[in-house]
């Protein structure tokens, strides 16, 4: 779908736009994100405009470092369906939460979301 709204997508049929099959053994990732869904509902704690504590799970943690905000929104010309988002890649340090997750905040209610975890 031409959007970027997170999670919009459509299933088409598969074509090939090759005549002969490409074999070719391509690295593995490094990293990847790994999206909780649903998103797992959080409390933010802000400082000087970054995030500084982040709790769910019924856990807080400490914000070791977060890269961001990344922000995006659409639809804002039609009634009731425009989205906007805040993103922020954090490092946490926390006993049962230690690592380095994506928090969404959306800009139009405000809430917080765990989206993922990066393994």
């Amino acid at each position: 779908m031409d959007s970027h709204e997170p999670d919009v997508f459509q299933v088409l049929p598969f074509q090939s736009l090759c005549a002969v099959p490409v074999r070719e053994c391509l690295p593995s990732p490094q990293i990847a994100l790994r999206i909780f869904r649903p998103p797992l509902e959080t409390r933010v704690e802000i400082r000087q405009g970054i995030p500084a504590v982040v709790v769910f799970n019924n856990r807080k943690a400490k914000v070791l470092t977060a890269a961001g905000p990344w922000r995006s929104s659409g639809r804002w010309w039609q009634d009731g369906k425009c989205w906007g988002r805040e993103e922020w890649d954090v490092a946490l340090a926390g006993d049962a939460v230690a690592g380095v997750y994506r928090i969404v905040r959306n800009s139009i209610s405000g809430h917080w979301f765990v989206e993922g975890m990066y393994d």
